[in-house]
């Protein structure tokens, strides 16, 4: 016998210690909203795409700068005649050897390079401005991604403590059962009650499995790891103004600066079309040490040395239309960023205000939720205490069980609408309103 009870022992060390040991190898992560965000702007795919597209638009800018400074290049060439005319003779040899360096500086464009540099500066500039509103768009979406997850734990905490208080009211009824004050139908009746909560806790239970997963891949977390959300709701919310909002939003908003710094852009194109009206002028010379002989060896008795200097200046004469064509179309350009800075700024400034509006009246419907939990919670006590002295029936109790739990997840649901209405906010405005 005693035998048994040890093998029984060491069979379920066995079993145990490995579980024990996933247990402990299994990663624990406590963020908070910062840490969040932080992780979910490192694991962003398209974040990574802007700030490559950055790169590529710097080395662009070196490369249209480069067009300001001298030009060096270096050739060498030879040569085997192997046929040509009796007649030729006299000028050509069997073999021929060229080697030689050429250098060129523009010396004035009209404003071709320097628009050019100025062109590509700008662009660099503006995506910048289009990484800085990618990041926006990957912090935004870090936020409502915690408060969904946020919102889905609550609501499955409501839950679960609705079907406990359902649970209660049960050995409730058992106990007035016992007394002679209620019937079977009544405890049928609260079994029903137990058994249709069970399947919501289920749905909020699976609810809050896919918003950790959700927010797992976003911070790049392993699926097996768990997530323990350390930030919460704040705890006082104030009115917020519109006007001082769109200041912000005017002068912060990265989408808004991109779009300002497009029409530099096409300010800048329209410049460089304009210039392609007038001549370029530039200074080049060149070294060259040539010669040829029968020989495939020449030698240094048949190279001389040859050295050239001059200007060279290109004129458009006529281009049948093509230069005034390309420039009115750098006007077209033009007057459309500017069009499309006026139509995105309308459509912001409303959406702005329109937010601001939804969040004030959040205010108000978070105190009217705060109240009227508080006053189910009363009557619900009040319920349980009536129910046990018989002064109110089984339904009266359920009534404001459902009503309390019904008051809390109304509540869970405008403290979410609350903070992601003020994300959206801070995204548009391009500042963080106060934090947590």
């Amino acid at each position: 016998m005693r035998m048994n009870k040890l093998v029984m022992i060491v069979v379920m060390i066995r079993f145990l210690c490995p579980a024990a040991s996933q247990a402990q190898g299994q990663e624990i992560l406590s963020l908070n909203m910062e840490q969040v965000i932080n992780k979910a702007i490192i694991e962003s795919e398209q974040y990574q795409i802007q700030d490559n597209t950055v790169k590529k638009l710097e080395q662009q800018y070196r490369e249209a700068k480069s067009a300001i400074y001298p030009q060096v290049n270096g050739a060498v060439t030879w040569l085997n005649n192997y046929e040509y005319p009796d007649k030729a003779k006299a000028q050509m040899t069997d073999y021929a050897f060229d080697a030689g360096i050429t250098a060129s500086q523009i010396v004035w464009s009209f404003g071709k390079v320097s628009s050019a540099v100025r062109l590509a500066d700008k662009l660099l500039a503006g995506s910048r401005m289009n990484k800085d509103t990618t990041k926006q768009e990957v912090i935004y979406a870090a936020k409502i991604r915690y408060y969904s997850t946020l919102l889905a734990k609550s609501s499955l905490d409501i839950l679960q403590e609705s079907l406990g208080n359902t649970r209660r009211n049960k050995e409730l009824v058992i106990q007035r059962s016992s007394a002679g004050r209620s019937s079977r139908k009544d405890i049928i009746k609260m079994d029903a009650d137990i058994a249709s909560r069970v399947p919501q806790v289920n749905e909020a239970g699976t609810s809050l499995s896919s918003a950790l997963r959700g927010l797992k891949v976003m911070i790049g977390a392993a699926p097996e790891a768990e997530v323990i959300m350390t930030d919460t709701y704040a705890a006082e919310y104030k009115p917020l103004d519109g006007t001082a909002l769109v200041k912000s939003m005017r002068e912060n908003e990265p989408t808004l600066q991109a779009l300002r710094q497009n029409i530099a852009v096409y300010e800048e194109l329209t410049k460089i079309r304009k210039a392609g009206y007038y001549p370029t002028i530039a200074a080049f010379a060149t070294w060259d040490y040539k010669g040829g002989g029968s020989d495939y060896y020449i030698g240094d008795s048949n190279l001389d040395g040859y050295s050239v200097f001059g200007l060279q200046m290109n004129v458009p004469l006529w281009t049948s239309g093509q230069t005034s064509s390309i420039l009115q179309q750098a006007k077209i350009d033009l007057q459309n960023a500017q069009l499309q800075l006026q139509m995105v700024d309308k459509a912001m400034v409303l959406e702005l205000n329109n937010a601001v509006a939804e969040y004030n009246e959040y205010i108000d419907t978070l105190a009217a939720n705060q109240a009227a939990v508080k006053l189910a919670q009363d009557s619900f006590k009040m319920m349980q205490d009536l129910l046990a002295s018989g002064q109110v029936s089984l339904t009266d109790l359920n009534d404001s069980e459902l009503l309390l739990t019904s008051g809390k997840l109304k509540l869970q649901v405008t403290l979410f609408n609350l903070n992601a209405t003020i994300a959206k906010i801070e995204k548009m405005a391009g500042k963080l309103i106060w934090q947590n």
